[in-house]
């Protein structure tokens, strides 16, 4: 029997602080076909890419966390070889415009966000879920928005 890599979900990484907002989004992301790992602030974050056994295929991560915020994760992210490449979306409340200019992103959502645009988002990046994307969630998924 032959494996390929696009027969196993896209493994994503949320990182935020807000224990709530993590938790829909991991929900969320994983009816929709992905694998999802969760970490409460950079540092965290970081020692799940480090002991991962297969690599993500994005990181959706929150600007302002303790001990090291989104920004500093993405710096440290930029600086390794391992993951210059991955794809990172920063999240954060509102719409970015009072956020110092972050290089090193592929994409920003700003808090609140519906789901389908994340979805399509995470697609173009080249992550691959399990179910097809035009299985929508309702407006449950909507929920995120609310945190």
């Amino acid at each position: 029997m032959n494996v390929h890599v696009q027969d196993f979900p896209s493994s994503v990484l949320v990182v935020d602080d807000m224990p709530d907002a993590r938790e829909l989004l991991r929900t969320w992301l994983t009816m929709e076909g992905f694998d999802v790992a969760v970490a409460g602030n950079g540092v965290e974050a970081l020692q799940l890419i480090s002991e991962a056994k297969r690599p993500f295929c994005a990181v959706l991560t929150d600007m302002w966390m303790p001990e090291m915020s989104g920004a500093e994760l993405v710096r440290v992210l930029r600086s390794r070889p391992a993951t210059q490449l991955l794809p990172i979306i920063m999240i954060s409340a509102g719409d970015g415009r009072g956020l110092p200019r972050q290089p090193g992103i592929d994409a920003f959502l700003g808090k609140p966000f519906d789901f389908p645009p994340l979805l399509h988002l995470l697609i173009e990046l080249g992550c691959h879920p399990t179910q097809p994307d035009d299985e929508m969630p309702d407006a449950a998924g909507k929920a995120l928005a609310r945190h």
